[in-house]
């Protein structure tokens, strides 16, 4: 055999006597895959035996890449990696070759090598929203298909705090021998969720090894404006409360509500900046305000990414810090000329009811009158008008609403 290479490479063949004249032409090859071979063969009824040196096949005619095949073989050559590359198409001929030199080549076989599932994938490409995942997956082209197109994709993916219990989900695309990226979009996805994400190619050969993971985090949603806005009846000359109730949308996702809030002359002006204020509760007590007053305010919903959707707008008004003035002369007049009497009855029935039907119960009564009028009306009168004008600028310590608030 290594005499027959370095007289082939020379392009030197032995002559046999008797030949006149080079090989008739062989017939077609067939061509067989089995298993990392590829075997050829061939069948040559037009040269008689001992006519020929060898045999010749080649396997790619743009290359004219040829190997040598010595009569021993019985018509046949078997041929593998690295000479052959998985998925590519070869042409196969074969030739005879006597001391004459080579015949013609034989009709070709069009065959293609090693057909098997698609190597490894890149890992896919995934963008994440709150239940739904964009995936971008590169199909490769026939050679990194090992020769046949894929034309399924399987997803797996999986919770991390559940890693290892692989979810799949396996799509069918459209045969394709050039390489490109096929998008589509998984949905029923957890949101604020953490995922791995990784892909299977399928061809009619089988399934590649699983691609590197994917590690995402869905998005987590953002709620809706807060409902039922409106003021407290708990509000004073300088605080006002307010209240609402939870977004209809994504309620669970609430981390915070941000109030803001200006006097309502200055809302439309640029220059006069919104004050802020947060709060996990239901309500918002706002203070150092300006006495008869209204006010705007503004409350968003913010998840932990500090995004919001709608905002609910409301206004309420300060009290009027001098109605205390207005109030005090009232309450001292009604103290001082309903008071006293009351005082008085109350003093002359106590003493009469020791000293009934004497002279002394009539003149107690009628000296606790006196005394008790002079006492509450002086006394009594000005501490009843000064604490119901506190009530009344400053509103009651509490409100009907206050309960709730605390939600």
């Amino acid at each position: 055999m290594e005499l027959e290479d370095e007289m082939k490479e020379a392009e030197l063949y032995p002559i046999s006597s008797g030949v006149s004249k080079t090989p008739a032409v062989v017939s077609k090859p067939v061509v067989d895959i089995e298993g990392e071979m590829m075997v050829v063969s061939w069948k040559d009824s037009n040269n008689s035996p001992g006519s020929l040196v060898m045999y010749e096949v080649r396997i790619d005619d743009s290359k004219n890449v040829i190997f040598p095949c010595s009569l021993q073989y019985m018509n046949s050559l078997c041929i593998g990696p690295p000479k052959l590359e998985p998925a590519m198409i070869y042409t196969i001929q074969v030739r005879g070759v006597n001391g004459r030199g080579p015949g013609e080549w034989s009709e070709k076989t069009i065959a293609r090598f090693k057909m098997a599932p698609p190597k490894r994938p890149d890992k896919p490409g995934v963008i994440p929203s709150y239940t739904d995942a964009k995936i971008s997956v590169r199909i490769p082209g026939l050679k990194e298909a090992n020769g046949t197109p894929v034309e399924k994709i399987t997803v797996q993916y999986c919770e991390y705090d559940n890693s290892g219990n692989w979810e799949a989900e396996t799509l069918t695309i459209p045969k394709k021998e050039s390489q490109h990226i096929h998008e589509f979009v998984m949905h029923d996805l957890s949101p604020n969720t953490r995922y791995f994400f990784r892909v299977i190619l399928i061809n009619e050969t089988g399934e590649s090894v699983p691609s590197e993971s994917v590690d995402i985090t869905t998005d987590v949603p953002i709620p809706g404006e807060p409902t039922n806005i409106r003021p407290s009846s708990y509000f004073t000359s300088d605080m006002i409360k307010i209240r609402w109730n939870p977004p209809i949308e994504y309620p669970e996702f609430v981390d915070h509500y941000e109030v803001q809030y200006k006097r309502r002359k200055d809302e439309l002006d640029s220059s006069e900046e919104y004050k802020v204020t947060q709060t996990t509760k239901l309500s918002a007590k706002v203070l150092n305000l300006k006495s008869d007053t209204w006010y705007v305010f503004y409350v968003k919903a913010v998840n932990k990414n500090g995004k919001f959707g709608g905002i609910a707008r409301v206004e309420a008004e300060t009290r009027w810090k001098k109605a205390a003035k207005a109030v005090l002369s009232p309450f001292a007049f009604i103290g001082g000329t309903l008071g006293g009497p009351v005082l008085g009855a109350l003093g002359e029935g106590l003493f009469a009811t020791k000293n009934a039907d004497t002279k002394a119960g009539s003149v107690a009564g009628a000296v606790g009158g006196a005394v008790g009028g002079c006492i509450l009306g002086t006394i009594g009168a000005p501490v009843i008008g000064i604490a119901c004008a506190h009530y009344f600028v400053h509103g009651l310590p509490l409100d009907s609403d206050q309960s709730d608030d605390e939600k």
